[in-house]
């Protein structure tokens, strides 16, 4: 749980509709995982992309 003075927001994943909270300074890709939402990342996570 988040305390009172922790920026945090609401996601919501479609089409299943798998929703949760997160603080500030997380990564979508992170969130995703924490919530057991499949997410294809083909960086690795490494927020790292090359051709």
């Amino acid at each position: 749980m988040f305390n009172d003075v922790t920026p945090s927001s609401e996601i919501v994943f479609q089409p299943d509709g798998r929703r949760g909270m997160f603080r500030q300074g997380i990564t979508v890709l992170d969130v995703a995982r924490e919530l057991g939402v499949d997410i294809n990342s083909i960086c690795g996570g490494a927020a790292s992309m090359t051709d």
